[in-house]
């Protein structure tokens, strides 16, 4: 939704250079302050109602205020896994909303791995609880 909120100030511009030439320096100013990856800046404040009703029957302060009630709302919380780890695939961007369930992504440890491996029988005999192996892959290109 902030994308499209940009969308509209960047189409808004144009518009106030001739309805309200005097206002349009200061939203060309907001506009240069938004950014994606940022909290929304301090909308300016309306010099008078002709400027605020303006905004209004635009869409103007119905999006800005969604767009800083979500950015409020995903403040408060934080995922964190239980573990050291790498991101290996990502099913949800960030500010996306997500219902309970919502597979985000996936993350694999970095740490010790645990390993469970078929030992043949006739060697199984030669290994005890503890002792410490060389595990080599089927076609030999690999060593662990």
């Amino acid at each position: 939704q902030k994308s499209a909120f940009l969308r509209t100030l960047v189409q808004l511009v144009p518009d106030l250079k001739y309805d309200l030439p005097e206002v349009t320096t200061r939203w060309e100013d907001f506009l240069g302050r938004v950014s994606l990856e940022a909290p929304l800046p301090d909308l300016p404040t309306p010099l008078a109602p002709k400027e605020r009703n303006y905004l209004a029957a635009r869409g103007i302060l119905d999006q800005y205020y969604t767009v800083k009630a979500q950015e409020e709302r995903l403040a408060r919380y934080r995922i964190t896994a239980p573990f050291d780890g790498q991101v290996t695939g990502a099913n949800a961007d960030p500010g996306t909303i997500v219902t309970p369930g919502t597979r985000l992504g996936e993350l694999v440890g970095t740490g010790d791995f645990e390993l469970e491996a078929g030992v043949p029988a006739a060697e199984a005999r030669l290994l005890q609880v503890g002792d410490s192996v060389e595990l080599r892959g089927t076609d030999g290109s690999g060593q662990w």
